[in-house]
């Protein structure tokens, strides 16, 4: 198989370059080349033989031609990143896909073969802005189960750092944008076993009849808000300290450490925020 690039010069010893032997060739040369009919056949997709045997379709160099800009009417350009899972042996993936890809210069995810679970991840993965579907793969998308860890954001008390309760003694859900405590419900598979030695401690990580009498959720002591979309964002640490790199820093500790110099007689620490970084110091 010959690959050739629309170029002046091939990027190895694989490719072969056009541009380069186009400007070199003659007028003698030129009127050699083949008559190309537009209307001639470009390829044969054979159909599913519902209405008898297998047949070979014509498809034309004009309709492929137009199949490749179907991407560009949809909007999207070569710094597009897009995501084909389709079989090729479709005219969607073949001609509107890839053939769509190479009209636009954009980067091409092709994937062997469609998978309901891995989808999202490698849209994540890759980076893909634009996904080529049928009515079936959304269908598989939409049915597919979640995979995720139960979770709660919970309205809490700044003075307290301790979450809202109504009248009932129930919590309270935090609002769409509102900084709230992130809790988790204890089950068999997301287990609290407690500190060693420590039941005191143990049981304040704990909080009980969150929402219904009897049940038990484990506080991360995080402050988290929810957006429109349901994405989670870091905001704060409660109590007495800070996150920093991904690590919680005990406020206590790093006073302790600070007053251990002669010439201070008592240090208080505290968070705040530092320009360019994702974390507070």
């Amino acid at each position: 198989m010959a690959v050739w690039v629309v170029d002046h010069t091939a990027p190895s010893e694989d490719f072969n370059s056009v541009l380069d032997k186009l400007e070199h060739m003659s007028g003698e040369s030129l009127s050699e080349l083949p008559k190309v009919d537009i209307m001639s056949n470009f390829l044969f997709i054979f159909t599913s033989g519902t209405t008898g045997l297998c047949k070979a379709a014509r498809l034309g160099h004009f309709k492929a031609i137009m199949s490749m800009a179907f991407f560009e009417m949809c909007g999207a350009s070569s710094d597009d990143i897009i995501y084909i899972t389709l079989p090729l042996y479709h005219m969607s993936a073949s001609l509107l896909g890839i053939g769509g890809c190479i009209q636009l210069g954009a980067t091409c995810v092709l994937k062997k073969k469609f998978s309901a679970s891995q989808f999202w991840k490698d849209c994540v993965q890759h980076n893909v802005t634009v996904v080529q579907y049928i009515g079936e793969l959304c269908r598989y998308l939409v049915n597919h189960p979640v995979l995720s860890m139960p979770f709660e954001v919970l309205k809490y008390d700044p003075q307290s750092n301790e979450p809202v309760r109504a009248d009932s003694g129930r919590c309270i859900r935090a609002n769409i944008g509102e900084a709230g405590i992130l809790v988790a419900p204890l089950t068999a598979i997301n287990q609290f076993l407690g500190y060693a030695g420590n039941k005191v401690q143990s049981e304040k990580k704990l909080l009980r009849d969150v929402f219904k009498a009897g049940d038990v959720y484990f506080n991360t002591g995080d402050l988290l808000l929810q957006d429109h979309r349901d994405f989670l964002y870091f905001h704060d640490r409660i109590g007495d300290t800070f996150r920093w790199k991904g690590e919680n820093v005990s406020t206590t500790e790093v006073s302790e450490v600070v007053g251990l110099l002669e010439f201070i007689k008592e240090a208080s620490v505290y968070g705040v925020t530092v320009p360019g970084q994702c974390c507070d110091t």
